[in-house]
C-alpha cells in the first residue's frame, strides 16, 4: 500500500493511491453519493443540486459539504465541468466570488493490467488568494485527500460491498 503525493509551487495538491479493486467498483464507489456519508470523511456529503437533474454529466451543479481534519464542514456548490464515465469526475467551486479563491477538484481512474486501479485525486488552485489559502490549509488538505484515498481502498478493496 503506497501512497504517492506529489506538490506543484503551492497551488495543486496531487495524490494518487493503488486499490486492488478493479476500476468500475472504484468508479461505482465514487459516483454513488448517497454513501459518501458511509466512507468518505473528507466529502461528507455530494448531491445533485437541482433535484430535476437526473444525472451526472458536465455542466450540472453539485451541492457538497467537505471537512478538513480539525475544522468545521463547509458547504458550496460546485459545477461539474468534466465527466467522462469510469474514468474522469471534476468539479469547479469558489470562495465568496470566482477569482478569490477558485479549486478544481479533479478525481482519476486508471486500471492497469494486473486489474489494479489507480486513483488520482487532485485540486488545483486558482485566483487572488490562492497561493496564501493553500499555504495556510495546504496540509489540511493533503490529509484530508490521504484520508479519502485510504477510505475509498478500504471500501473498494472490502468483500462486503
Amino acid at each position: 500500500r503506497r501512497l504517492q503525493v506529489f506538490e506543484k509551487m503551492g497551488r495543486q495538491i496531487s495524490t494518487s493511491i493503488t486499490i486492488n479493486a478493479p476500476a468500475s467498483r472504484v468508479w461505482g464507489i465514487l459516483t454513488k453519493f448517497e454513501d459518501y456519508p458511509e466512507w468518505n470523511p473528507f466529502v461528507l456529503n455530494l448531491e445533485l443540486l437541482n433535484k430535476s437533474d437526473e444525472k451526472l454529466v458536465e455542466g450540472v451543479y453539485l451541492k457538497a459539504e467537505i471537512k478538513l481534519p480539525g475544522e468545521n464542514p463547509m458547504t458550496f456548490k460546485p459545477k461539474v465541468i468534466k465527466f467522462i464515465e469510469g474514468k474522469e469526475f471534476r468539479w469547479k467551486g469558489k470562495v465568496l466570488v470566482k477569482g478569490i479563491f477558485d479549486g478544481e477538484h479533479i478525481f482519476r481512474i486508471e486500471e492497469n493490467e494486473e486489474g489494479q486501479t489507480l486513483f488520482h485525486h487532485e485540486e488545483i488552485f486558482t485566483g487572488v488568494l490562492a497561493s496564501t489559502l493553500v499555504y495556510f490549509k495546504g496540509g489540511k488538505m493533503q490529509q484530508a485527500f490521504r484520508n479519502t484515498n485510504e477510505a475509498m481502498k478500504k471500501r473498494a478493496e472490502s468483500t462486503n460491498i
